[in-house]
């Protein structure tokens, strides 16, 4: 059996190497979740057939997953998101677990970070539009 682990853990480590690749992380209903990394920064994140801040949502709702990083396997992708300090903020205050030991350094950034996503959704529904 594969241990879990915690996916904002997973993140914040291959962020933290600044690592170049991809984490694919597997959920307990066999959903693939993707983060594409460059030197660390995420640049692209999939979940469900849904990409950038609609997928940072989706996968906000997930604590656990079976966790793997491809150094050889990097998609083309790059979607509009928020920076990568935002998105684990973001992934950190939506935990779902009342008993995360992890928790957010500063409400202020965690409201910027919530005001950078709601922009984000609001700039692609308007690309959508027009």
């Amino acid at each position: 059996m594969k241990k879990k682990h915690k996916i904002v853990d997973a993140i914040k480590f291959v962020c933290e190497k600044k690592e170049t690749g991809t984490l694919v992380v597997v959920t307990d209903d066999n959903q693939f979740a993707t983060f594409s990394l460059v030197k660390g920064e995420i640049v692209s994140i999939g979940y469900q057939g849904q990409y950038g801040v609609e997928a940072i949502e989706l996968i906000a709702r997930i604590e656990f997953g079976v966790c793997r990083f491809r150094r050889d396997k990097l998609s083309n992708r790059r979607d509009p998101l928020p920076n990568t300090e935002d998105i684990i903020t973001h992934f950190l205050q939506h935990a779902k677990s009342p008993k995360t030991d992890i928790v957010p350094t500063s409400n202020d950034n965690a409201v910027e970070s919530q005001q950078q996503v709601q922009q984000l959704r609001e700039n692609q529904n308007e690309k959508t539009i027009l």
